[in-house]
């Protein structure tokens, strides 16, 4: 999924909760699509070559790529806390490099042959880390 896809679906829900289902959700039609190569060419193409034979710019590429989704996802976070849709104080450097952490495996199971069922039910879980508003319950 490139990153203005991802900024696309991440302002797309005024709830950020669900803004980032929809993020993992759009991934994981993507990723299992009949038409896709499965998963992330970013991410395949960082797992590909060995960090002893890649050029310090192919390596910065590829971070940076990486570097911009964690981003985007920090961005939609700290919004997601001054609106009410994460309680104070909750570390949205570490949510934010979870959730990247979760997309960049959900391209690595879809690229090693996972079914849209298992990588559905991987979202369901890295969604039930999703810090409780209280009085807020989500589905």
């Amino acid at each position: 999924m490139n990153n203005a896809r991802r900024a696309a679906l991440l302002d797309a829900h005024a709830d950020a909760r669900r803004a980032v289902e929809a993020m993992f959700t759009d991934a994981v039609h993507a990723y299992t699509a009949p038409t896709s190569a499965g998963g992330c060419l970013i991410v395949a193409q960082a797992a590909a070559v060995s960090p002893d034979t890649r050029s310090e710019a192919i390596r910065a590429t590829l971070a940076d790529a990486l570097n911009d989704g964690r981003a985007l996802l920090l961005e939609r976070l700290q919004r997601a806390c001054g609106d009410g849709d994460l309680p104070a104080g909750t570390d949205v450097e570490t949510l934010a490099t979870y959730f990247a952490t979760v997309m960049a495996g959900l391209s690595v199971l879809a690229r090693n042959g996972g079914t849209r069922a298992a990588l559905g039910a991987v979202v369901m879980t890295a969604m039930g880390a999703w810090p409780v508003t209280r009085g807020v319950a989500h589905d």
